[in-house]
């Protein structure tokens, strides 16, 4: 059995941590604590058996160098920005692409998660990312899927995980095809 591994990253204050406490304990903390949080979990998909760990580095920028340790063995990455935060979704482009490809290449799926969509019709319209922004900055970043969620009213908290986790999968299945076969290209079946 494969064993994926899910590192959620974006800048401080995208609600990672509360998306991933939402998952794992199935309620809302609203921190901001840059803490590292990591859990092994296990999960039926798709009729598949999946044994998964989910890794939250701290985004701050002075944590760049631990987070590199975090990409190690990294099967799929959930890139977050917050709909309320035009910083955090100006950065996905201009700092965490950059990082990413840097540690990894583009060799990993990447999962680009819009945060905290409950505040959306609370904060003033024209700072608030569209979906429609959402969905054109995931093409331009090749991402294998862009999401919308809200950890506060738990809305596609669990799409986000197993979005994540069928990219993982396939990158999995191709990297082993790889592997076995170096002389011809293969597909997962």
């Amino acid at each position: 059995m494969d064993v994926h591994k899910i590192v959620i990253v974006g800048s401080g204050s995208t609600g990672k941590s509360s998306l991933y406490h939402r998952y794992s304990s199935g309620s809302f903390e609203n921190t901001q604590k840059g803490d590292t949080d990591f859990k092994i979990f296990e999960t039926i998909l798709d009729g598949n058996f999946l044994s998964f760990g989910l890794l939250v580095p701290p985004g701050q920028k002075d944590f760049e160098k631990l987070r590199s340790f975090a990409y190690y063995n990294v099967t799929a990455l959930i890139l977050c920005y917050s709909v309320v935060d035009k910083n955090s979704f100006e950065n996905i482009s201009h700092y965490w692409i950059n990082e990413i490809q840097k540690d990894l290449g583009s060799l990993v799926p990447i999962v680009l998660v819009a945060t905290k969509i409950d505040l959306k019709n609370t904060e003033n319209s024209k700072s608030v990312i569209t979906t429609a922004q959402g969905e054109q900055l995931a093409k331009k970043i090749k991402a294998s899927n862009f999401i919308e969620c809200s950890a506060k009213e738990n809305i596609g908290i669990k799409d986000v995980i197993e979005g994540a986790l069928r990219a993982s999968d396939e990158s999995l299945k191709l990297s082993m095809c790889d592997e076995k076969n170096r002389r011809f290209s293969c597909r997962p079946s």
